[in-house]
């Protein structure tokens, strides 16, 4: 999905937040690692630990 592309939303679901597109996430995918073993200026990364964070899983700026 390309940036500014809007989302269908279904009625009843809520948006928890948005992941920037982030080219290092498909490279990390093709080399078979995961998305936490990117670096930490990575917005993808930062978005992820954000939301996890959020839903409770992560202490505030743990990914």
């Amino acid at each position: 999905m390309g940036e500014g592309e809007e989302v269908r939303v279904p009625e009843g679901m809520e948006v928890l937040g948005r992941i920037p597109e982030d080219g290092r996430v498909e490279e990390m995918d093709r080399r078979g690692l995961t998305i936490f073993q990117l670096d930490a200026g990575s917005p993808a990364l930062g978005a992820v630990g954000r939301l996890l964070a959020g839903l409770g899983y992560l202490a505030p700026g743990g990914a």
